[in-house]
């Protein structure tokens, strides 16, 4: 079965040329041929929007400077931009942590010591299994984690994206997730199993 990529690339003789060009777009075809129809939607209107930037890169490179790769986002609505609600959601999640370790520390040092150990086994354990199951199964109409599954997959097609984005814009769905749970085990959980 072909790739909506690969008949672009197939069909696209302006840019045969450029050789980096074509590698690149090949590249982002084999990629996606790997991921769910999500994934190959999104691959198609990488590589679109590859094509469309490479027009001004060309004529760059020619002169001499370097090519940079321009980012590609895959989920509607997403952005570049760093807004104060991002970086309040960061700052919000990050003074709760330190208030639940903080009670933690002071009520049972031992079972603090113990709760970060644990939770830290296993937010790596839980991640590692998330990110692989959002990698490779699901599409944005997954219930819940529909978006999780779009953005990951996105991001396989377009890796270089996340290097344009700030530090907040990348981390501050994680801590908008996480907060409420956070802020559940601290008002619900003695304050050891809290620092879990």
């Amino acid at each position: 079965r072909s790739h909506p990529a690969a008949a672009v690339v197939s069909t696209d003789v302006v840019f045969r040329q450029d050789e980096d060009l074509v590698d690149e777009i090949n590249e982002i075809a084999e990629t996606a041929q790997h991921h769910s129809a999500t994934a190959a939607a999104a691959a198609a209107a990488t590589v679109t929007a590859a094509t469309a930037a490479a027009v001004s890169r060309t004529s760059s490179r020619k002169a001499g400077r370097r090519r940079v790769r321009e980012p590609v986002l895959t989920l509607e609505g997403d952005t570049l931009e760093q807004t104060p609600g991002m970086v309040a959601y960061i700052v919000a999640f990050f003074a709760l942590t330190v208030g639940i370790l903080a009670r933690s520390l002071s009520a049972a040092p031992l079972g603090a010591a113990a709760g970060v150990a644990g939770g830290a086994v296993m937010a790596e354990l839980f991640s590692g299994t998330f990110h692989w199951a959002t990698d490779n199964y699901g599409s944005l109409q997954t219930p819940v984690v529909g978006f999780a599954c779009a953005a990951f997959q996105g991001h396989h097609l377009a890796p270089w994206t996340i290097s344009h984005r700030p530090f907040a814009n990348n981390v501050y769905k994680i801590a908008r997730a996480a907060l409420p749970l956070s802020g559940l085990a601290a008002l619900c959980l003695p304050p050891p199993l809290a620092a879990f």
